[in-house]
């Protein structure tokens, strides 16, 4: 994907900081880290995404 893009502008949009309550909350579980960090990620895009659909590439091709 990253070479894709190579040397074509690619939008970047910052969001808000995480609230450390946020993270900490989730800090021994790796699973419910890894759901919020795509979330929160997948919420700053200016087309909406299925999160249910979206970021699960590398699980499906290297964990199952």
């Amino acid at each position: 994907e990253f070479k894709a893009k190579t040397d074509k502008p690619v939008p970047v949009v910052i969001g808000q900081p995480l609230p450390a309550y946020e993270l900490q909350a989730r800090r021994t579980d790796t699973g419910a880290m890894m759901r919020y960090l795509r979330q929160q990620t997948y919420a700053l895009s200016t087309k909406p995404l299925d999160l249910d659909a979206q970021g699960f590439e590398f699980e499906n091709r290297y964990k199952n």
